[in-house]
C-alpha cells in the first residue's frame, strides 16, 4: 500500500482558469536545530526528528477526491500511468478511485464514501507529478516540470534517480490601484520570505491582495517581483512579451528587506534618505 504525502516547495504560480480546484491545508514545522530523536528504529537506526529550517507540509494526506481530480485533468490517456488498477480494486479494502472509459476518453470517480480517505497505490514519481500539476496551477497545468524537473515522458523519468526540488519562489504584482496582488497560497508553500515581505508592505501602509491571477493579467501589471529564499526581493524586468520597470514599490521593499536581514545598516541607509 502506498500514499501520497504531499511535501511541496513551489515557485512562481500564475493559475490557470479551471472549473474545480484542489485545495491544500497547510501546517507549519517550526524550531529549526531541535534535538532529533533518540528512539531506535526496528532496522537500528536513530536520530530522527531533527530540521534545519522552518517549512510547511500539507496538514493531511492527499485524498481519493483529490487524486481523481488530478486523474482526470491530466490522465485521459494515462501515458504516465498515474492510474494504478488496484486503485478500483476491493480485494484488500484499499480501493478509493475507479475509471471508465477507453484510453483517450478515460474518466475517474472517488468510491461513495471513500472520498476523503487517503488515496493509495500511488508510486513516488505519482506524487511528483502531483505537486507538479498543482505548482502549475492545476487544470492543464504540466507535470515534468515546476516544483520537480522529471525527463524522458515515461512513468519512471529517465532522471528518477536523481531528480530534486527546483528552488522557489513567490511573485508580486502591481497594477494601477497602486496595490500589490499576489496568489493566495492554497495549493503552494506560503514561503518565509513572502510572509516577511507582506509584513514589510502592510507596515508601509501597502495594501496586500491575495488572489487567484491569470496569465491574461501579467499585461497590465506595472511593477513585478519574486520573493524567496534565494531570490529574496528580486524585481522582474520581463515575462514572456511583458515588459517591466522596477519601480517605487518594488525599491522600497527590497531596500526594507535588505535592511531587514542585516544587508543594510539602517543608520547609513536613513542618513542617505
Amino acid at each position: 500500500m502506498q500514499r501520497v504525502w504531499l511535501l511541496v516547495g513551489f515557485a512562481v504560480l500564475i493559475a490557470s482558469p479551471q472549473a474545480s480546484a484542489v485545495t491544500i491545508e497547510w501546517v507549519t514545522v517550526g524550531d529549526p536545530g531541535n534535538a532529533p530523536d533518540t528512539e531506535v528504529m526496528s532496522d537500528g537506526t536513530t536520530g530522527y526528528g531533527s530540521v534545519a529550517d522552518v517549512y510547511r507540509i500539507s496538514k493531511y494526506e492527499t485524498t481519493n477526491a483529490q487524486y481523481a481530480e488530478f486523474l482526470n485533468a491530466k490522465a485521459a490517456s494515462d501515458p504516465l500511468g498515474l492510474y494504478n488498477t488496484s486503485m478500483g480494486s476491493p480485494t484488500f479494502g484499499w480501493d478509493g478511485i475507479t475509471r471508465s472509459g477507453s484510453s483517450g476518453s478515460y474518466s475517474y470517480s472517488a468510491i461513495a464514501g471513500r472520498e476523503n480517505r487517503p488515496v493509495n497505490y500511488v508510486s513516488f514519481y505519482d506524487s511528483l507529478r502531483f505537486s507538479n500539476w498543482l505548482h502549475n496551477g492545476q487544470g492543464s497545468g504540466d507535470t515534468e516540470t515546476g516544483a520537480y524537473t522529471l525527463l524522458g515522458g515515461t512513468p519512471i523519468p529517465s532522471n528518477g534517480s536523481t531528480v530534486t526540488r527546483n528552488a522557489g519562489a513567490n511573485i508580486f504584482l502591481k497594477f494601477d490601484d497602486n496595490k500589490l496582488h499576489t496568489p493566495t497560497p492554497d495549493c503552494f508553500l506560503d514561503g518565509i520570505t513572502r510572509r516577511t515581505v507582506i509584513k514589510l508592505a502592510k507596515t508601509r501602509g501597502i495594501e496586500i491582495v491575495e488572489r487567484t491571477i491569470m496569465p491574461d493579467e501579467l499585461a497590465g501589471a506595472s511593477e513585478v517581483f519574486l520573493t524567496g529564499t534565494a531570490a529574496e526581493v528580486t524585481p522582474v524586468g520581463r515575462i514572456d512579451e511583458h515588459t517591466y520597470t522596477p519601480g517605487r514599490i518594488s525599491q522600497t521593499l527590497m531596500e526594507d528587506y535588505e535592511t531587514l536581514v542585516g544587508k543594510v545598516d539602517a543608520g547609513k541607509k536613513a542618513s542617505a534618505a
